[in-house]
């Protein structure tokens, strides 16, 4: 295959973050302590710790300390690689603890960005493929037909330093030829998705943080929980098994921001994730996908939407439909907005909710639809198992029209004309909620078209308001018989307006 045959593909300067953290144990508060140095486009954050980073490749012989402004994947006159069939490139990296702290790192590709051909939705993300090679890769072009390759997001070393030692890796990208190549090939009556060559922003990222190694007084486990920190910017395809995509880090995360990632999909969460105290972008107008969160904890997180009714949702903000989200804890994490506002979903319709918890949570609208869970939990959708502690939920700064429907589970909540719906084992625990009109601890309003059944769900110590239910709605010309039953729920915290609340005993 000649290179006249083909359009060459341009991969974009790689990227490089270096992320570094330490926890430390002062009382039972963990305190992580990091500084960031951002130029150009690599980004290197260091906390505590003292790691360097090192390469080589073919036009770099001497090693040399990664910095901002290095080139990364170069070819060998220094120069960025026009991507095309059969073209390799390759990075000899080394890791270095130079600090006094042992350490564990991550080594894995940073996958921003991409276009695609807009004929058949292919990118080079397809073709290009990884190989790591043990202590660097030091052959020949003959030599790479040997190497086992994987898609680029599969790459994930991890190792453990003591202080003062290294480990180097060779990562070598290869666009093996086949058959399919001029279905990347632009010159053939195609086009791309953005009008661009089609190209790749590729980066490599390093985390590291604290080990157990180094005693206290007690052992060596005070730093067990030291968690791999998001610098906010950081995003890599999850690594997919059996159809399912594994989230590991926050970085896999940030890759469900983008809505055409989401929509048909299935996600597992393999760990507990820190968003760093940066701001989330909620999609809109998801469908049809499943979250597992086995259990882990996706913690602080910021959400804005003042300026939008799109509403915000770490999972989508307005327009989720069908979608199976559970078994996540959610804790201190805050949202802002007008309507269709909450911490999990905008607006769910058709969707099952089920064992969340969220601690230590706040919403706030100037509008209405706000709620811990969903802002609008609507065509049918169920709730269960359901836990809310030391969180406030409030309508505030706008009109006192507006101004209705807030909850700590969901703002509102309605049923479809001959539809059933259920909300079971909740528990809102020290919360205060606050709303000039339907305003409830569990929902803030209930539009009854067909029929919902709340069972065994308590508030606890709460404030604010005196109601399970803030009010239940029920227009001209809903069907007869349309109600909200409620079975071992708190018998004294029912509705504001008690119209078609059934106590089933």
């Amino acid at each position: 295959m000649t290179q006249s045959k083909h359009t060459k593909k341009a991969l974009l300067a790689s990227a490089l973050s270096v992320v570094v953290c330490l926890a430390m144990l002062i009382g039972s508060t963990f305190a992580w302590f990091t500084d960031s140095v951002t130029s150009g486009k690599n980004t290197i954050v260091a906390g505590n710790l003292d790691v360097e980073l090192y390469h080589t490749n073919g036009a770099v012989t001497e090693e040399e300390t990664v910095a901002d402004d290095t080139e990364l994947f170069a070819d060998v006159n220094g120069a960025q690689i026009q991507w095309e069939p059969g073209v390799v490139a390759y990075e000899n990296f080394r890791v270095a603890n130079e600090g006094s702290l042992a350490l564990k790192y991550q080594l894995s590709m940073n996958l921003t960005n991409y276009n695609t051909v807009k004929e058949n939705g292919k990118s080079l993300l397809d073709v290009l493929q990884v190989a790591v090679v043990e202590d660097g890769f030091t052959g020949t072009r003959e030599d790479v037909a040997g190497l086992e390759f994987a898609s680029l997001s599969s790459l994930y070393e991890t190792g453990n330093l003591l202080a003062g030692e290294s480990d180097t890796f060779g990562v070598v990208i290869y666009w093996e030829p086949s058959d399919l190549d001029n279905d990347y090939n632009l010159n053939n009556g195609k086009t791309s998705s953005d009008g661009e060559p089609l190209y790749i922003d590729l980066g490599v990222k390093l985390t590291a943080t604290q080990d157990t190694v180094e005693n206290d007084s007690f052992d060596n486990l005070y730093d067990e929980d030291a968690e791999w920190p998001w610098d906010g910017e950081t995003v890599t395809v999850p690594e997919e098994v059996e159809g399912v995509y594994q989230i590991a880090t926050a970085a896999d995360f940030a890759w469900m921001a983008e809505a055409a990632n989401v929509s048909g999909n299935e996600f597992v969460l393999t760990g507990d994730i820190d968003l760093g105290g940066k701001e989330w972008p909620s999609v809109s107008n998801v469908n049809n996908f499943t979250f597992d969160g086995q259990g882990h904890t996706i913690r602080n997180f910021v959400m804005d939407a003042t300026d939008s009714q799109n509403g915000t949702g770490l999972f989508g903000a307005k327009g989720v439909t069908n979608a199976t989200i559970k078994n996540v804890v959610i804790e201190n994490a805050q949202t802002t907005g007008r309507e269709y506002t909450s911490i999990v979903v905008g607006s769910a319709s058709g969707c099952t909710l089920e064992n969340i918890t969220l601690r230590n949570v706040q919403v706030t609208s100037n509008v209405k639809w706000a709620g811990g869970v969903a802002g609008y939990a609507l065509g049918n959708t169920n709730m269960k198992d359901i836990t809310v502690e030391d969180s406030t939920f409030a309508l505030e700064g706008g009109s006192v029209l507006d101004m209705s429907k807030v909850g700590a589970v969901a703002g509102a909540w309605q049923t479809t004309a001959g539809g059933t719906a259920t909300a079971e084992n909740i528990t809102v625990t020290n919360c205060t909620v606050s709303g000039l009109r339907g305003a409830g601890y569990i929902i803030g309003t209930y539009d009854g078209r067909g029929m919902a059944t709340m069972i065994n769900c308590h508030a606890v110590d709460c404030s604010g308001v005196n109601y399970l239910v803030g009010e239940i709605y029920k227009g001209s010309g809903y069907p007869e018989g349309a109600t909200l039953q409620a079975r071992d729920c708190d018998d004294n915290v029912q509705s504001s307006n008690n119209t078609d609340w059934e106590v089933i005993e």
